[in-house]
């Protein structure tokens, strides 16, 4: 960074998807090639004058992982994934889509099939976690026989804010004035903070109490060990409840947060806990980003970037008392998921925290936004399990998508101070369309030589995936699974003679449960699939 010019901070939010995360894997993907291609032109004159730098990144359940795979890899140079063309030579593609994190973690490792063995004993959800561990452990371990960079955009320390659902809970103590008096109560939905240094080489504060303070190390291979536990709650905060295996995390008690850990002496015991889904509490992390933002140095303004949007709309209760008791269950269950997945504390101390500038970088294509964008978004999120071609449409579109924001939305009013060393030629060259007479307006990060928009508007966003999706293809290996699960399931220890009828009815009804059970879930999901591959 150039100390005479000016300078933006960026953060970045990344709400909780599912398998529709693989969303905002392609607009990082394209933000950092936008970046390094600005920051590598920039400095010989061949770009406008300005610089900004990627201070943070928040995120919860999917966006939390995605996290975890630009800090693991934003050290080392790796190619950016392209549309796919039919001209060019297939192996050149694959090769270059699988040395990308991005891609190969969230597109390639990604399938249903993966979670669906019975590799984990003992037995604790209903997908098999080892996948997780081995992409995590995979993830970490990028940047083998790769050539490690420090980019000037990312700052030193980058900073991670990682939402999760805390079980154990953490006590803490409001303290208010007369006549409000003081608030006792346990808290879940919890957070957790890192700094991360040897990224970049753009200057940012140093670490403060309750962030956790890693390096980065010597080898790729020694990140595995050396970031076990930013490993560890990035997949905690993608634990859906049930559906993956729940995480053992700890903190040490001289955290900076507003809870206080009674009868424990500060900084002394490490505060352990069982966590799950960050996303059931606080599945668009507005909170911990405004906590980012606040731990800038204050004198370069920020700016914030939130990518994506949640799949699980809000859900229509019924409007009058005359619905059954499984239905009244269901939607009295939907009620309270909804009061816990919104967050209004967390907009006003969004809205409070002094922020210049806040962006939406949501799916659109053709006539189309939000989750109707997304191929991988039915199934509550889940769909992208079942199909790659999902996967890779919504990466794709990521990048698509980005694109066009970077070029036309994620803008500043043309006297902005961040332009003051622009020369008339830039402007001319880089202003979007008047916003009022005499008035216009720049973008933020200027897209340099093939990058730029198409003048005629043919930048097309990815083929909608057409192929109609072989869900019956999943049927051995889910009634496998649920064979395995539903044995596994903890049986009377005490009494040996309905330990042995569970026992026996298990191996004679276990099949049978299995088989239903597959093709009800099969049948939705067909269902579903077919609707998102019609589009």
């Amino acid at each position: 960074m150039t100390p005479h010019r000016p300078r933006l901070n960026l953060v970045v939010n990344l709400p909780g998807a599912a398998s529709a995360g693989t969303y905002g894997a392609g607009v990082l993907d394209f933000l950092i090639e936008a970046l390094d291609a600005f920051s590598e032109a920039s400095p010989s004159g061949k770009a406008p004058a300005h610089d900004v730098v990627l201070t943070a990144i928040s995120g919860t359940s999917a966006g939390a992982q995605t996290a975890l795979i630009f800090a693991a890899s934003i050290a080392y140079r790796f190619a950016p994934v392209t549309q796919p063309n039919a001209a060019s030579d297939p192996a050149a593609i694959r090769a270059a889509k699988t040395r990308n994190p991005f891609f190969e973690h969230w597109v390639e490792r990604n399938d249903l099939r993966d979670y669906l063995t019975t590799r984990d004993s003992p037995m604790r959800s209903l997908l098999d976690p080892t996948n997780v561990d081995d992409v995590a452990d995979s993830v970490l371990r990028f940047g083998i026989d790769l050539e490690e960079v420090k980019r000037p955009w990312v700052a030193d320390p980058l900073r991670l804010g990682v939402a999760v659902t805390n079980l154990r809970g953490m006590p803490t103590s409001y303290r208010r004035r007369v006549p409000w008096g003081d608030f006792e109560f346990t808290r879940h939905a919890d957070s957790i903070f890192f700094a991360v240094g040897g990224l970049g080489s753009a200057a940012s504060p140093p670490p403060v109490a309750g962030e956790h303070e890693l390096r980065l190390p010597s080898s790729p291979e020694a990140k595995a060990s050396a970031w076990s536990d930013l490993g560890d709650a990035c997949v905690a905060s993608g634990a859906f409840p049930l559906v993956f295996a729940a995480r053992g995390l700890e903190r040490p008690t001289s955290d900076d947060n507003p809870a206080e850990i009674h009868a424990r002496p500060p900084s002394v015991v490490p505060y352990r806990f069982c966590a799950l889904d960050g996303g059931v509490f606080n599945s668009n992390p507005l909170d911990i980003a405004a906590r980012l933002v606040a731990a800038g140095d204050g004198q370069d303004r920020t700016v914030l970037l939130r990518i994506g949007s949640t799949p699980i709309p809000p859900a229509e209760g019924p409007s009058n008392a005359d619905v059954g008791l499984l239905k009244m269950v269901s939607w009295l269950f939907l009620a309270v998921l909804g009061e816990a997945r919104d967050r209004p504390d967390a907009i006003n101390e969004h809205e409070s925290s002094g922020l210049h500038e806040s962006f939406v970088l949501s799916p659109h294509r053709q006539g189309t936004k939000g989750d109707e964008a997304l191929a991988g978004s039915g199934l509550g999120g889940f769909a992208g399990y079942f199909m790659r071609e999902f996967r890779e449409h919504d990466f794709l579109l990521g990048r698509c998508n980005a694109r066009a924001a970077l070029a036309r939305d994620l803008c500043l009013i043309g006297t902005d101070p961040l332009f003051a060393n622009w020369t008339e030629e830039d402007k001319k060259a880089y202003a979007v369309l008047p916003i009022s007479p005499g008035s216009f307006k720049l973008p933020i990060v200027p897209l340099i030589g093939n990058l730029r928009l198409a003048r005629d508007g043919s930048d097309a966003c990815p083929v909608w995936p057409g192929d109609r999706p072989d869900v019956d293809s999943y049927a051995s290996d889910m009634r496998r699974r649920i064979r395995y699960v539903l044995r596994n399931l903890h049986s009377p220890r005490k009494n040996w003679l309905l330990r042995g009828a569970c026992c026996v009815l298990g191996w004679i009804l276990v099949p049978l449960c299995a088989c239903l059970i597959t093709r009800w879930l099969l049948a939705r999901a067909r269902r579903d699939l077919e609707a998102s591959a019609r589009g």
